[in-house]
């Protein structure tokens, strides 16, 4: 009883983003329950130690190689170390085992999305949609997929739709804030990515980013923000192409200022990032 305990309190931890604390507990708990494996996995995979999750979840497998909760541990462990190959070998003998479950399609779906093969993928989520619309996975599915073809607009669309099905979703918040500081939104992206944080801060990549959507956010960066969003080098050809053709123009004056200007917010752009960088990860 202990030991089924250990294992109940072990996976209300996990799923709460405890992954450490949840390790500790299913460390106590029966090492012959696949149950126990499963939930191992999936503590390691929030702790990106992925080798780890792959490790937990062939063990849960050796125990029951029937169980699908398993199959799709494995293939989301082999997602993360990108062995895309091992991945889809899992979640095929997955969908061999139980065809209806829609995460294996979703997952197999970000597996091909991954692997260049969008038309595949889009089919694939397809099917997952025909088993459940209202599938949280398969809408993950679909915003990666947006965000792999580079279709920023189609990312903010289907991270709401992700949001509605399930407002506390990470990847959603997460998505929201990339494209918003793509879109030249900073003020936008810190929020989106402080709640994207808020809601996990074990993902060490998302706190990476909201760490620089914060710095962008920054008073301090207003000046050099169109650099920002155009680029050093479209910034660069911009400021030189308005100068010289004012300066053909007549307007020497007006071109040689716009040149120092951007001389100036070159060397701004240079400075103060990184102090603003310092003073925030002292936060």
């Amino acid at each position: 009883m202990a030991s089924d305990g250990a294992l109940q309190r072990g996976a209300a931890l996990v799923q709460v983003g405890r992954y450490q604390q949840a390790l500790s507990m299913l460390a106590s708990a029966s090492n012959e329950s696949s149950d126990t494996w499963a939930w191992r996995s999936i503590a390691h995979s929030g702790l990106d130690q992925n080798d780890e999750a792959v490790d937990a979840a062939q063990k849960g497998l050796a125990i029951n190689p029937e169980d699908p909760d398993l199959y799709l541990c494995l293939a989301r462990a082999h997602e993360d170390t990108d062995d895309l190959a091992a991945g889809e070998r899992a979640v095929l003998e997955g969908i061999r085992r139980a065809p209806r479950i829609p995460q294996f399609w979703a997952c197999y779906a970000r597996l091909c999305g991954l692997a260049g093969q969008p038309d595949k993928a889009t089919a694939l989520i397809a099917e997952a949609a025909q088993l459940d619309p209202e599938s949280v996975d398969t809408a993950e599915a679909r915003v990666l997929l947006a965000w792999l073809r580079n279709d920023d607009a189609e990312v903010a669309r289907c991270s709401h739709q992700l949001l509605a099905l399930d407002p506390n979703s990470q990847s959603g918040h997460a998505f929201l804030g990339l494209t918003s500081a793509l879109s030249g939104r900073p003020d936008e992206a810190a929020e989106n990515m402080r709640t994207a944080v808020l809601l996990d801060p074990s993902r060490t990549n998302i706190v990476a980013l909201a760490d620089e959507t914060r710095i962008l956010a920054h008073w301090a960066m207003w000046p050099i923000r169109p650099l920002h969003w155009l680029g050093g080098a479209q910034s660069w050809i911009f400021a030189f192409a308005v100068a010289f053709l004012l300066m053909g123009m007549g307007f020497e004056s007006l071109g040689m200022g716009i040149l120092m200007l951007y001389v100036v917010l070159a060397v701004y752009s240079w400075v103060v990032p990184p102090i603003v960088r310092r003073q925030i990860r002292r936060l």
